[in-house]
């Protein structure tokens, strides 16, 4: 018997919008003027360096989805792993790992000038990533997780998908997953497959085809990742 999520009633939003920007993972490389020595000749750190460069190497996914919920928010225990794909899948497709978008700001400290924080200097992947994750939280259902995730990721969504009501995880054999032909022409990305070897996130979203045999809809990198598995974790719409 498939668990059902029971949504709890409370008075907070399950993401907490103030925590978006801080809750990212960052590589920042910067470069700096450091002054020595003091009027008097004594060699010593004058606390006024400057940041002449600041470059964003690289933004990271990982953690986001958890920072990101509302430590006042209860989850049930069902529901939570949908939410955290869910979430995942927007930041991935919003634009905000390109390192680009990204604007650092620099204030005085203790030794100087020193990197305080970074922003999304861009409004359309902020505008994008908030708008999606607000769509998210408004229908906590794995229904919703779902279709928001694959319409943040593709833009829009299949023809039947938003028509199926039970969407449930669960552990099947790779083997019994078929991929639609129009996956044979899309160029494979061989990085995002190796970065996808040991996700913790569900492999594919599918739907039943057949007895026991399923159709990917979603994950095709990370499926390719874990195909010479025993088993593998999916989100599936029934």
């Amino acid at each position: 018997m498939k668990s059902k999520p029971k949504i709890l009633q409370v008075p907070h939003l399950p993401i907490d919008f103030g925590q978006i920007e801080k809750s990212f993972q960052y590589c920042v490389e910067y470069v700096c003027d450091y002054g020595y020595g003091d009027e008097h000749g004594h060699e010593d750190i004058c606390r006024c360096q400057t940041i002449e460069r600041v470059k964003i190497e690289s933004v990271s996914v990982d953690g986001v989805a958890e920072k990101l919920v509302n430590s006042k928010f209860k989850f049930d225990k069902v529901l939570k792993p949908y939410f955290l794909y869910a979430v995942n899948r927007i930041v991935t497709y919003s634009g905000a790992l390109d390192p680009a978008v990204w604007d650092p700001t620099v204030c005085w400290g203790y030794y100087g000038q020193e990197v305080d924080s970074v922003q999304i200097a861009s409004r359309e992947v902020k505008n994008k990533l908030e708008a999606d994750l607000r769509q998210l939280a408004k229908d906590l259902t794995p229904k919703n997780c779902v279709l928001t995730a694959l319409k943040a990721e593709h833009g829009y969504l299949i023809d039947g998908i938003s028509a199926i009501a039970d969407w449930s995880i669960m552990s099947i054999s790779p083997q019994s997953i078929k991929l639609p032909a129009a996956h044979s022409f899309i160029k494979l990305n061989h990085k995002m497959v190796k970065a996808y070897e040991n996700t913790e996130l569900p492999i594919a979203v599918v739907t039943l085809d057949d007895v026991d045999r399923y159709r990917l809809i979603d994950g095709r990198h990370r499926y390719l990742a874990n195909k010479d598995k025993k088993k593998i974790k999916v989100i599936c719409g029934s």
